[in-house]
């Protein structure tokens, strides 16, 4: 299970530094994660092994 910390579609440097979205969702060795990054922005990702409880509702990542 990967917990993304990125970039809101509004967050800008300057007008909207603050926004951010956190999203979770499952991943495999072989999942690739697109994340739009605004300018002046970052993600963090925590990647850790999910129990059954924490799958339920979560898309899966190709």
């Amino acid at each position: 299970m990967a917990t993304v910390y990125g970039d809101a579609s509004t967050a800008h440097w300057k007008d909207n530094p603050m926004a951010y979205e956190i999203r979770k969702v499952l991943v495999q060795s072989a999942s690739v994660l697109k994340q739009q990054l605004a300018a002046g922005g970052g993600v963090a990702i925590s990647v850790k092994k999910a129990a059954k409880t924490d799958m339920k509702g979560l898309k899966k990542l190709k």
